[in-house]
């Protein structure tokens, strides 16, 4: 257990509204002062902070811990919790060792979090909801979609299209996991069968290409079939909701490479970046994965108006990423289907690891440049094998979960303050079970301390002087798991933020007005902008000093 007593601020329209006393769980040392719930620390679940979990299996009674925060008049609290579905020990062990013939398989248990607020008690609030993975209805449910699903947004038409092995599409007053996806003819399915691994782009100036790979190409006559090239085709059309079939094949060749895996020219993924529009390719596997920038016009590699040799100019391409397996990935050392995505400061590059039979499961890592190096959270360079660890740095992102199993070839893309992995999964393994077609799958993402996570955010906010009667009383939080009893449900990053109101003279942020603030004003005397600038009017004097002894005292 963690407890911080801080002082930080938010703005809530034009209120500077002060924060304190922060109490945070993250299960790292232990179960602090929970009871009935149990730790576990295992990377294979992606936990929001740290490594430590707790969990609560279904049909079990809830696991309660009272804090040491206690009900002030005047407050308002903030609870975030998060939670996801994750399988047994036994099961977990399963995934690491997986012998030739016993592959575990899916869990189809509902797992139903149920995290709630008491005092004295008395029942203050509660949110609760399923942490499965949701199955994506409407076509994919029928259609089968290898190599992940690569969504773009088509504003003007009014859809979202997801592009791989089949086209699905949705109007964009839908939600994408909630509400059932249409299915669309493939653009270029007649006149290009055989460009496989689709990535999207829509670039700058509105063009949107779909990206593949083929060995059917010029390059690779009589070359053998370790022979890869990169291509891509202009989509025409309204969108609305179908494109147009080209009248030819497209010869868009952007890169090529033939006599060996070594790079293998697979699974090409594009993105745009929209705070430059630079455009970055990422493609490869087995023995690296690379980046390259592309023309962000023209589409072909960036300096070049044609098809390039990765043997003639290898000065292009920037190996990113290596992989020799590891304990979730004992029977191979491939991995594939990487994505670049940018947010904030950081570039994120997601890789497929493992067997896309027995083991495929998402990693990331992040780095300041699109070209790396890209660290895992343990600081491990994703291109280089660690000495210690005797592993190529990754921070898993996504495993098996529930009834899906082995997802990968991952997709991120963004709808106003949404964020979407799309990726392809299977409801069997090869070969314990002969049911081996890949299905669409989506999950939500969110970014929690600079990483991204499928872990589901749950907010509950009350105000103190709604429960006059509780005020003094020390504030109590559970966690029960309301669904299956062969389910569970993990939680994880458990924080408390208490808000006190009309505080505008509160510069050292403790929830009260006086002579520490009254200091922080006259050091800033004359300067202009915040903190000491409490009526915003460009400059700190008088003014701003009446509004501090107007509020004078505790904050309310």
């Amino acid at each position: 257990m963690l407890i911080v007593m801080v002082g930080f601020a938010t703005l809530e329209g034009d209120r500077v509204v002060a924060q304190q006393a922060v109490w945070s769980e993250s299960f790292e040392n232990g179960p602090g002062p929970w009871e009935g719930i149990t730790i576990r620390s295992s990377d294979y679940d992606a936990p929001v902070e740290g490594t430590a979990y707790g969990m609560v299996p279904g049909g079990s009674d809830a696991a309660i811990a009272t804090t040491p925060l206690t009900i002030e008049p005047g407050r308002r609290y903030l609870v975030t919790a998060w939670a996801r579905s994750v399988y047994s020990d036994d099961h977990l062990a399963l995934l690491r060792n997986t012998p030739d013939g016993d592959l575990p398989p899916g869990n189809p248990a509902e797992a139903f979090a149920e995290i709630g607020l008491v005092a004295d008690g008395t029942f203050i609030r509660e949110r609760a909801g399923i942490v499965n993975p949701r199955r994506i209805l409407g076509a994919p449910e029928d259609a089968s979609n290898d190599d992940g699903a690569n969504v773009w947004v088509d504003v003007d038409a009014g859809f979202r299209h997801a592009f791989a092995e089949n086209h699905f599409y949705q109007p964009l007053s839908s939600d994408p996991i909630l509400a059932p996806w249409l299915q669309g003819e493939l653009p270029l399915a007649a006149e290009q069968p055989d460009m496989m691994a689709k990535g999207v782009a829509v670039f700058p100036d509105g063009t949107r290409r779909i990206y593949g790979f083929n060995s059917n190409n010029p390059f690779c006559q009589g070359s053998g079939e370790n022979c890869q090239a990169i291509i891509f085709a202009d989509v025409i059309g309204s969108g609305d909701p179908g494109y147009d079939q080209p009248s030819r094949p497209s010869d868009s060749y952007i890169a090529w490479h033939s006599g060996d895996e070594d790079p293998w020219l697979g699974d090409p993924h594009v993105f745009v970046d929209p705070t430059t529009d630079r455009a970055w390719l990422s493609f490869g596997g087995g023995t690296g994965i690379y980046v390259a920038e592309l023309d962000s016009e023209s589409g072909f590699m960036a300096g070049f108006d044609g098809p390039v040799s990765f043997d003639e100019h290898p000065e292009a391409f920037t190996k990113v990423a290596d992989w020799s397996g590891d304990e979730w990935t004992n029977d191979s050392t491939w991995f594939e289907g990487a994505a670049l995505w940018r947010q904030g400061g950081f570039w994120y590059l997601f890789t497929s690891n493992g067997n896309l039979g027995t083991n495929y499961t998402i990693r990331v890592g992040r780095g300041l440049s699109p070209r790396g190096p890209f660290l895992d959270k343990l600081g491990r360079d994703m291109a280089v094998l660690d000495a210690a660890d005797r592993v190529h740095g990754n921070s898993f992102v996504l495993g098996d979960d529930a009834d899906q199993l082995v997802p990968g070839h991952p997709h991120i893309w963004q709808e106003g303050e949404r964020y979407f992995l799309g990726y392809d999964y299977r409801k069997g393994k090869t070969p314990a079970d002969t049911e081996e077609f890949d299905i669409m799958g989506i999950r939500e993402l969110h970014w929690r301390n600079g990483w991204p996570t499928i872990w589901h955010r749950f907010t509950l906010e009350f105000d103190a002087d709604e429960f006059p009667d509780l005020h003094g009383r020390p504030l109590s939080i559970a966690l029960h798991n309301l669904g299956d009893p062969e389910s569970i449900v993990a939680y994880d990053d458990i924080t408390i933020t208490s808000a006190c109101d009309d505080c505008s003279g509160d510069l050292d942020l403790d929830c009260s007005v006086g002579g520490q603030d009254l200091g922080i004003l006259l050091a800033g005397w004359g300067s202009t902008g915040p903190p000491a600038d409490l009526n915003g009017d460009g400059a700190v004097n008088g003014a701003d000093l009446g509004l501090l002894f107007a509020g004078w005292g505790p904050c309310r």
